[in-house]
């Protein structure tokens, strides 16, 4: 059985792991074997925006996330790494695409 250890880092973690390793490697000594994997971080709203958010049933959450449009990529997208705020009344979500990590943003129109 294998062991498994969790540990939360932020991008100075990451980068100081890359160093030690490339010093390593650089020694000729063996490098440790570990699997490392990167979690985007929680989305983060304004508080009007996390009570509009809060009133959207799960499964139309999951259906808005993955249907928006990249301007770059030419076609719907998932967004990750998103913000959430109140404009005009709307919730605007605003993030990252899941295939080029290009900017993209999803208006959701509330009901007045």
């Amino acid at each position: 059985m294998k062991n498994i250890t969790l540990k939360a880092g932020n991008e100075q973690n990451f980068f100081h792991r890359g160093k030690v390793l490339a010093r390593l490697a650089d020694a000729g000594q063996p490098i440790p074997i570990e699997r490392t994997v990167s979690i985007e971080s929680l989305p983060k709203f304004t508080e009007p925006a996390a009570k509009l958010w809060a009133n959207v049933p799960a499964a139309i959450k999951k259906q808005l996330l993955a249907n928006v449009w990249c301007g770059k990529c030419r076609h719907g997208v998932t967004i990750t790494n998103f913000t959430g705020t109140v404009n005009a009344g709307d919730l605007l979500l605003v993030g990252v695409c899941a295939e080029c990590r290009g900017d993209v943003a999803r208006v959701i129109e509330m009901d007045a």
